[in-house]
């Protein structure tokens, strides 16, 4: 029988073990998100998504949905909470012309919009007005 042992840092406590199966069939262990252990610094939240029509998210991690609240107007929501507000967060937002001149409000920025432990607010607008806009691309990171 084969055992495969991973063990924390001299400062940690206790030890984590797998053992192979007594068969000769495959086993595949899937861990959940949220026993993920994240460093400082480390995006701790990602999403890249569709805000128009039916939002879609296109790839993400620790992101479970995007809310479409209006015109412009997404709630960024987490799988797994962060421990406080903490956070910082950047992003961008692409239009679907030819018209590339976007910025991206994020939580109270945008004037009212959340900013908590399980979800913020993300407003793509023009860089000349403060008109909200769906953008074919939103893109959001989150560090801690």
């Amino acid at each position: 029988m084969s055992t495969v042992k991973i063990q924390g840092n001299a400062s940690g406590s206790g030890a984590f073990t797998i053992a192979a199966p007594s068969g000769n069939t495959d086993r595949t262990l899937t861990l959940p998100d949220a026993s993920v252990t994240v460093g400082v610094g480390q995006a701790q939240a990602w999403v890249n998504f569709n805000g128009t029509g039916t939002v879609a998210i296109r790839g993400s991690a620790n992101v479970s949905s995007i809310t479409d609240n209006g015109t412009g107007d997404y709630n960024v929501n987490f799988s797994t909470a962060m421990s406080d507000t903490n956070y910082s967060v950047s992003g961008s937002a692409k239009f679907e012309t030819s018209n590339n001149n976007f910025a991206l409000s994020i939580g109270n920025i945008s004037g009212g919009g959340n900013y908590t432990t399980t979800s913020l607010t993300v407003n793509p607008t023009t860089g000349t007005t403060s008109s909200r806009w769906d953008c074919v691309i939103v893109n959001v990171q989150v560090f801690r």
